[in-house]
């Protein structure tokens, strides 16, 4: 399958409904490249402290989940996130989250448990 496009979407899944260890998928919009990484952790915050000396004060991404090896580059913040459940020929997806930011090895991930089921386009 070429990313969640030619799949089935059945639902999403909340932050802490995947383990270490497990594997997501990504549909990278920018660099058009479907990928897979491990998690590697459920919590993972990163405070910026170099906007601290430009705008005097420190942004943080807070309790994001961090996946790699992975690297997401610049211009696919937003992309999906999903979980690909199933066997061959019978595959589907569970929506999962939108990639926020990473570095040259790693993907930050933004859960999307706090959007309403009802307000997710499916299709």
């Amino acid at each position: 399958a070429n990313g969640f496009r030619d799949l089935p979407i059945i639902g999403k899944l909340g932050q802490y409904d995947v383990k270490e260890g497990d594997e997501l998928w990504m549909r990278l919009g920018r660099s058009d490249r479907t990928m897979s990484g491990t998690v590697k952790s459920l919590c993972y915050s990163v405070p910026h402290i170099l906007d601290y000396f430009r705008y005097n004060f420190v942004p943080v991404v807070a309790c994001h989940v961090l996946i790699g090896p992975a690297p997401a580059r610049e211009g696919d913040s937003g992309s999906p996130v999903y979980v690909l459940e199933g066997r061959r020929g019978n595959v589907f997806v569970r929506a999962y989250g939108v990639v926020s930011g990473g570095s040259a090895v790693d993907t930050l991930v933004a859960p999307i448990e706090w959007i309403g089921w009802m307000d997710v386009k499916l299709w």
